[in-house]
């Protein structure tokens, strides 16, 4: 019944002469005390009910005064589980004037573009489907991922332009897909310090923490925190990318035959491994994402990745296996900045039980990070 209403309130929107009170109940309805029947009866929502659902709850984000976190957890949860449907805010379509043809960088399930729209650079993020991999989930991701980084402001977020729709020759009346934000000439943290190894990773890393803290203060993880996913901005601050694997937290299921893609294995903490051990999925939370800001700490620190040999889950999951303290003579002390207050605060991020782990907000309180102590 509450979906019925959902959709016959979406749907009567746009002509309401009160329009705020169509939102208003829209709210009622997804934050309800009960509100699971709901959220995941959207999985059977037809045609175009989804896309008018997708802009009903889009302007409920927007335009709805003062609703709490965990209720605009609630809205953005159930915004992503039309991501299957295909549906986006409409809002967030943009149009570019000119997509470079070569690929700029390549990962497993995704390629890289460079762009131009009024002549600033863009970088444009295109799913690609494999063998394990179909079309259906191509969808899924970028319209999960084009949801939530529409819904997300901080200056130490990647700032999200849009999603740019092309038509393709083959297959016949097929459509590409493009997640578009600014292009940054310094690249990732690990291609900035490589680039300039005397820079100071004190402040890179604080911005992490920020970005960060933000995420995990509206209830959402991250999933893949690493050094290739945080960018230099040319002011020189860091600001977190690719949400590809970020998830809503809520106390929902997952929506019913989501794609679920977990992290690079080096940055993923015990409680994951050890799910992908038993052939399991378990989703990231902010104590996985706090792991990885240790595995950040250790990679800023070192300037490289988590030394694990090829067995990385069992050694981490079922032996405990952590990063070793580098040598008080190595560069990571001598010249990048490493103290041992920092290697402290990394070590408690690797906490093997998810509860004894700092929070970002914490790990901002303690010395070095808080430039007031």
């Amino acid at each position: 019944m509450s979906l019925n209403n959902l959709v016959t309130l979406a749907r009567s929107y746009e002509a309401s002469p009160n329009k705020g009170s169509v939102l208003k109940t829209i709210v009622d309805i997804l934050t309800s005390n009960e509100p699971i029947d709901t959220h995941q009866h959207l999985a059977q929502v037809a045609g175009s009910d989804a896309q008018i659902l997708m802009d009903a709850f889009q302007h409920v984000s927007h335009f709805v005064p003062a609703i709490p976190f965990a209720f605009k957890a609630k809205i953005l949860d159930a915004m992503t589980r039309l991501a299957p449907k295909g549906a986006v805010p409409s809002d967030l379509l943009i149009e570019v004037d000119q997509i470079n043809p070569s690929t700029f960088y390549q990962a497993p399930c995704a390629d890289v573009y460079k762009g131009n729209k009024a002549g600033r650079l863009l970088c444009l993020k295109t799913y690609r489907a494999h063998e394990i991999f179909t079309s259906a989930n191509v969808i899924e991701m970028t319209c999960r991922e084009a949801t939530i980084m529409f819904n997300l402001h901080h200056p130490n977020i990647l700032h999200f332009e849009g999603l740019c729709k092309q038509d393709i020759e083959f297959p016949p009346g097929g459509t590409k897909l493009y997640l578009v934000s600014p292009f940054y000439e310094n690249g990732t943290v690990c291609e900035y310090l490589e680039a300039n190894p005397d820079a100071e990773r004190l402040p890179l890393l604080r911005d992490a923490l920020h970005g960060v803290e933000y995420l995990h203060d509206n209830l959402i993880a991250h999933g893949d925190i690493k050094g290739d996913n945080i960018l230099i901005k040319p002011s020189g601050r860091a600001c977190i990318a690719d949400f590809g694997l970020a998830r809503v937290l809520s106390n929902l299921d997952p929506a019913p035959g989501s794609t679920v893609l977990t992290g690079t294995l080096e940055w993923q903490a015990p409680e994951i491994l050890e799910s992908r051990l038993d052939d399991k999925n378990t989703l990231p939370t902010v104590a996985s994402d706090v792991y990885s800001l240790g595995c950040l700490i250790y990679e800023a620190s070192t300037s490289s990745s988590p030394p694990w040999s090829s067995q990385i889950m069992e050694e981490v999951a079922l032996h405990g296996q952590r990063p070793a303290k580098p040598l008080d003579s190595d560069d990571a002390f001598q010249r990048f900045g490493l103290t041992n207050q920092i290697w402290n605060l990394a070590e408690a991020c690797w906490a093997r039980e998810a509860g004894l782990r700092p929070s970002a907000t914490q790990l901002l309180g303690s010395s070095p990070f808080n430039v007031s102590v």
